[in-house]
């Protein structure tokens, strides 16, 4: 409805009375008395009309909202959809930025403004009709996906977004995918074509060629939605600049206020900030629990979370998503294998006082480049969707979906064919292997069970191994946190342990048949005898 129109219909609902229940009006009634009719109505007398009763405020902000597109989406959360300056807006009924613009077009409409109770009673007929008679509809934060076409909210105050194909991308007003906004999420600027990759090196202190095509294949993987997203975990002493190098990372595809965040302190602060953010960025981690370490694995490759929503007895809170996330701190962080697969790691330099900038001339210098920097990313992004149904790998790693994402994008970002498989997978192996000697009981059974002394392989009961172990490795290991303390948790401790034991050229197999019995064939190669004692305190504890 049109805003004049809208208004003097609101006006004349509140002058006359003439208040249908919901939806259009009906201009072309018939005339006639009775219930609804809009013929004068008159006392019982007939000699006098009789004056009508002015309506309430909640029917007025009824009529108020009568063009919004009410539906909901697959969490059951009710939506509406209303025109501002221009554009179409999508908020939850129940959130403030739909109650907001509900009461000031009402104001607009009546020069005056409605009580809470009215509000209220409006907003949960709204609601009701959105959940019982609405679409169900998907929504998205910063990244949509429809067929073939990837949009991007800018998340500007003109609802602007931009469409990427298989030919190129163009900013655009309007987007077909329902694009919700958190309040801590901040505008991208407007692209501007005709950069290179080659303006991100500056603000990226890494020492080698194969972790620069790194960090631009994250942020090429970042405007995706579909399939696995990797964790970019930064490493670097103090004073390599790790927090500043993520906040502008996470500037180029998802800013928001505080962009970099302390790490959440259990798995529900996670769920809430996946359901709030696209990106998720933790700085200055010292380390990572292992239940934290699988749940942000988890959101990385997709997962369904869920708890107790608030002030409910038996409603869940539930999200389904998969993000990108960030990490930075000194010491390694992913020491748990399945973290560990779906990591790039990459070593930021230390940034010597002879080159040294302050943050706000470096923040500058970003701002400026941003713009440019993020075109080639949007080529990237194109000619991954271009080139996705062409491409094959010869080899599949663990994130095959990424890795062939980015082999398609390559000519977008100006890369020779084929010349990002070989660095990944180099940056697989290193992280693995950092795991892996992260792993007490991993290095344990690779140190003490060799070919020399069981040319047979070894094989037994958790029971059997926990106590094999524990006469083998020294006190310090024995009662170290994360060594296990009965055969349960060494049977769990085994099974993640066997993807790394495996790479080392073990052969490693659970035969369940009465009881779970575990063999271990070691390596070919490992003929030297061991040393018998206790295992050197150099496993981490």
């Amino acid at each position: 409805m049109e805003p004049l129109k809208e208004r003097d219909a609101v006006l004349d609902l509140i002058e006359h009375g003439d208040m249908p229940a919901f939806g259009p009006a009906n201009d072309n009634r018939e005339e006639t008395k009775g219930a609804g009719s809009s013929a004068p109505l008159t006392s019982p007398d007939k000699t006098e009309p009789r004056k009508r009763c002015r309506p309430s405020s909640k029917d007025a902000l009824i009529r108020v909202a009568e063009g919004c597109d009410l539906w909901r989406n697959h969490q059951n959360v009710a939506f509406a959809s209303y025109s501002v300056r221009g554009h179409i807006e999508h908020s939850p009924i129940r959130g403030s930025a739909f109650r907001i613009w509900l009461a000031g077009k009402y104001y607009e409409a009546t020069n005056s403004a409605a009580g809470n109770q009215a509000i209220e009673d409006c907003l949960r007929l709204l609601e009701a009709r959105a959940l019982f008679s609405g679409e169900r509809r998907d929504t998205f934060i910063r990244v949509g996906r429809c067929n073939d076409t990837i949009w991007i909210d800018l998340g500007n105050d003109a609802w602007e977004v931009i469409e990427v194909d298989r030919h190129g991308w163009r900013v655009v007003s309007n987007a077909p995918v329902m694009f919700v906004r958190p309040a801590a999420m901040k505008a991208l600027p407007p692209p501007e074509a005709g950069g290179m990759l080659e303006e991100l090196r500056p603000f990226c202190n890494v020492s080698s060629e194969a972790e620069f095509h790194l960090i631009a294949a994250w942020l090429v993987r970042a405007w995706q939605t579909d399939g696995a997203f990797p964790a970019l975990v930064v490493n670097g002493e103090a004073g390599s600049g790790k927090s500043s190098f993520c906040r502008m990372i996470r500037d180029l595809v998802d800013p928001a206020v505080a962009p970099i965040r302390s790490p959440p302190k259990d798995e529900e602060d996670l769920i809430v900030a996946a359901a709030n953010s696209w990106v998720l960025a933790y700085d200055n981690l010292s380390s990572i629990s292992p239940s934290m370490s699988d749940a942000i694995a988890r959101i990385c490759t997709g997962g369904g979370f869920s708890t107790r929503a608030k002030y409910t007895n038996d409603s869940e809170f539930v999200v389904e998503a998969a993000r990108p996330v960030l990490l930075n701190g000194i010491p390694m962080l992913t020491d748990r294998a399945d973290l560990a697969e779906r990591s790039l790691t990459i070593h930021l330099q230390a940034i010597s006082e002879s080159v040294r900038r302050t943050e706000t001339e470096l923040l500058a210098d970003f701002d400026r480049a941003r713009p440019r920097i993020m075109a080639t990313i949007l080529d990237g992004v194109s000619a991954a969707l271009r080139n996705w149904d062409t491409v094959r790998l010869d080899k599949m790693p663990r994130l095959a979906g990424f890795a062939k994402w980015i082999t398609a994008a390559e000519p977008g970002l100006g890369w020779e064919p084929n010349s990002f498989l070989p660095g990944f997978m180099a940056n697989q192996v290193d992280v693995s292997e950092a795991a892996f000697e992260a792993d007490m009981v991993a290095v344990a059974i690779f140190k003490f069970i060799t070919r020399a002394d069981w040319p047979d392989g070894w094989n037994g009961t958790a029971t059997e191994l926990l106590a094999f172990l524990n006469n083998k490795v020294s006190d310090t290991v024995r009662k170290a946190r994360r060594w296990p303390a009965n055969p349960s948790a060494m049977g769990n401790a085994f099974t993640r342990a066997a993807p790394g034991l495996r790479k080392k050229g073990f052969i490693t197999d659970r035969v369940h048949s009465g009881e779970r019995t575990i063999t271990l064939i070691p390596p070919a190669g490992s003929t030297v005898p061991r040393a018998s004692g206790p295992m050197d305190d150099e496993v981490p504890v």
